[in-house]
């Protein structure tokens, strides 16, 4: 039997804020992570803070929630038991998609929620939606379409895995043994905005709304 964690937060950046006011939401991102440490920790958000239109899959640490700030990130922690089995099929699909360089963060359905309730992209996932498709591949059914979960949806859906709510940078300082973790910053989450980031900003872009005109699964 394993064990992995689903957590909810509430992030500190300025999309972060207007996201929670406009959905009317408690907390705007969502993540997996698949070991007790909270080193092996994924979702769908952008690569770099300076950088919104570069999302896609990334492994995060604490860092990318606090932004190098001293401060309280509000959280829900949930531990879901899942057998030896479906816990593999749960990292394979991870793999399968950080290999695949075709899926980006599907940041318009995020921006049109309050209108749209989400919909759904080819290849294309919302940090909640990621969360609830590799839930339902390891057997949970949902009753809506994936792309129309909030984060604060996820967590009325695992309600009964509930084990924390708190500041998130205690819990994972705890998990880690290190009271120092939070301020271990990633270097490359903050660098300045690159040609790089540009020419991947606007290739997202163009793929985010070309892929509006055609359906694919």
């Amino acid at each position: 039997m394993k064990e992995v964690y689903i957590v909810l937060s509430q992030t500190m950046t300025k999309f972060g804020r207007a996201i929670r006011r406009v959905g009317r939401m408690k907390y705007n991102h969502t993540a997996i992570v698949l070991d007790d440490d909270f080193d092996e920790w994924y979702s769908f958000a952008r690569r770099h803070h300076r950088a919104v239109l570069t999302g896609g899959l990334v492994k995060e640490t604490i860092q990318r929630y606090t932004l190098k700030q001293d401060c309280v990130i509000e959280s829900a922690v949930f531990r879901i038991p899942l057998s030896d089995q479906k816990y593999e099929e749960l990292e394979r699909s991870i793999n399968a998609i950080s290999n695949d360089k075709e899926y980006i963060y599907n940041l318009l359905s995020v921006l049109t929620y309050p209108l749209l309730h989400g919909f759904k992209t080819y290849k294309a996932f919302t940090c909640a939606e990621f969360v609830a498709y590799l839930l339902s591949n390891a057997g949970f059914m949902f009753d809506e379409v994936l792309c129309s979960y909030k984060p604060d949806d996820i967590g009325r859906f695992l309600q009964q895995y509930l084990i924390y709510e708190g500041d998130l940078v205690d819990y994972v300082a705890d998990k880690n043994n290190d009271k120092n973790y939070a301020n271990k910053v990633t270097e490359e989450y903050f660098q300045n905005f690159s040609r790089k980031d540009f020419r991947e900003s606007v290739h997202n872009l163009y793929r985010m709304f070309s892929r509006l005109f055609y359906r694919r699964v």
